[in-house]
């Protein structure tokens, strides 16, 4: 109750003076206890603090008007220059509302990361390969736009196709925004869906293809590497190729119907991949110039190139030379399946293709020329088909010739393949 009566006998408000600095002290009530209410100013803004006990209060205002006439008398020794500078420091800094300290402070820190280098041309580094777009997209709005994008590009079909079915697997997997999405989590994800490197190695193509779309459209940072660039590639050390022999090859064209027998000559002599032979017409057989014409829009690698007819294939083709329309099955290596199994021939896939590959090669030796023909890398080819057989099997697939081919009976102009 001293305490009390002693702040009944002051006289309010208190004023607390060190130099030229007063702070004052008021007095009040809050729930019938006594309050005490300290007040100064900070430049132009009035400022208030409170406390239960009188004394601790004049202690706090005593603290505070140190603490003002230090400032104040900083300002007085400064310099006119000094002061303009302070003065124009605070204009600068009124309109984002950053105090002054703050801003030096974080400048010094900037300027420390830098090791002395400009912070204006770290900003526009920072600035030019930042995200452009303000809206934040999706995996699935990513996926979706750059699907689309691609078609209007006339990617081939295969293509399109391909990078539906993986993306949309990986939309599924990611539901949040493309820029959150990071190297570990999208890892672990291929790891889990795809075992074998080869296909965890499309479907990270495929992924990385899509981050770098977005990079280029503004949707993640510029110039920089994404995400899916940091993803590891599977070490895929590749399978051993299988061929049909010599033998086996000539037993199915000498079984095969009218019908059958291009598509299995074209695949084992000039290397035409499945999906391409599906797009093909006679009028892509150009039998004056000598080649087969795969254009571009027909190919898998949206690359036009020009297969030469080979001797032996131009007598299995010489039939067919009259022929107009598409050349042959919508399903032929369904059919060319079942042919193989009812012959007693054992049927493996893309055998034709790299029976091509590997003879052609083994005559040729020139990896570059077989690349260009089969649309495919050198490296491609020297990996899957270099040393597979020798000159003198490569000699053999490529002397096999039909036996009577007077005896086929040209097809009608107007057949339509089935």
């Amino acid at each position: 109750m001293k305490t009390a009566t002693a702040a009944k006998a002051q006289k309010f408000p208190i004023s607390v003076k060190v130099g030229s600095v007063t702070v004052k002290i008021y007095n009040g009530e809050s729930r019938g206890y006594p309050l005490y209410t300290i007040a100064w100013y900070e430049g132009p803004k009035r400022c208030r603090k409170t406390s239960a006990d009188l004394a601790e209060a004049r202690g706090e205002a005593e603290r505070i008007a140190i603490k003002l006439e230090s400032g104040h008398r900083t300002a007085v020794a400064m310099k006119t220059s000094d002061a303009e500078a302070y003065g124009l420091a605070l204009r600068e800094l009124a309109p984002i509302n950053v105090p002054l300290n703050v801003a030096v402070k974080e400048f010094v820190a900037a300027h420390k990361l830098l090791g002395g280098a400009s912070i204006m041309e770290a900003v526009k580094f920072y600035v030019a390969r930042r995200p452009t777009q303000e809206t934040i997209i999706s995996v699935h709005e990513a996926v979706e736009q750059f699907l689309e994008a691609k078609k209007s590009d006339g990617v081939g079909n295969r293509y399109l196709q391909d990078a539906r079915s993986r993306l949309r697997k990986f939309s599924g997997a990611f539901q949040q925004p493309l820029r959150d999405v990071g190297t570990a989590t999208m890892d672990e994800w291929l790891r889990g869906i795809a075992t074998h490197p080869r296909t965890r190695n499309n479907f990270r193509q495929h992924i990385v293809t899509l981050f770098r779309w977005a990079r280029d459209r503004g949707y993640l940072e510029r110039e920089v590497q994404t995400e899916a660039d940091r993803l590891p590639m599977a070490k895929d050390r590749g399978e051993d190729v299988q061929i049909f022999g010599p033998e086996a090859i000539e037993k199915l064209l000498r079984a095969a119907d009218k019908t059958l027998l291009p598509y299995l000559a074209i695949r084992a002599f000039a290397g035409v991949r499945n999906s391409e032979m599906g797009r093909l017409t006679w009028e892509n057989v150009r039998f004056d110039q000598g080649v087969i014409e795969i254009r571009a829009g027909q190919a898998k690698t949206a690359a036009r190139r020009l297969i030469p007819i080979l001797p032996n294939l131009k007598a299995w083709l010489a039939p067919y030379r009259d022929e107009t329309g598409k050349m042959s099955y919508a399903n032929a290596e369904r059919i060319s399946r079942k042919l193989a199994s009812s012959i007693g021939v054992e049927w493996i896939h893309n055998g034709l293709r790299h029976g091509f590959g590997s003879h052609r090669l083994a005559v040729t030796k020139n990896a570059a020329q077989v690349a260009h023909e089969m649309g495919n890398t050198e490296r491609m080819v020297h990996r899957h088909y270099k040393e597979l057989v020798t000159e003198a099997q490569g000699k053999a697939w490529f002397s096999i010739k039909p036996e009577k081919p007077a005896n086929i009976v040209a097809m009608p102009r107007s057949r339509k393949a089935a």
